[in-house]
């Protein structure tokens, strides 16, 4: 095997490897945004995100949900 065969061996390896990771990383998103969807996941922070959870700005209307209603009956700081 000459040195040319065996770095089109490597690369083409490389390429169907990097190409295979890809295919499983989207399959796997695909799989994670179907479930969320679903509802299973969709706790406190009402589907925002599992360690997020949305402030609305100063003078924007008052959210439906109670934990960021808690946040804005706190007092702020002295």
């Amino acid at each position: 095997m000459s040195l040319v065969d065996l770095l089109v061996t490597i690369l083409v390896a490389t390429i169907l490897i990097t190409v295979g990771i890809g295919l499983v990383t989207y399959l796997v998103y695909k799989l994670r945004y179907a479930r969320l969807r679903s509802g299973e996941e969709e706790g406190e922070s009402g589907g925002n995100g599992r360690y997020f959870e949305t402030y609305p700005p100063p003078g924007a209307e008052a959210p439906e949900d109670a934990s960021a209603m808690t946040a804005e009956a706190e007092p702020r700081g002295a």
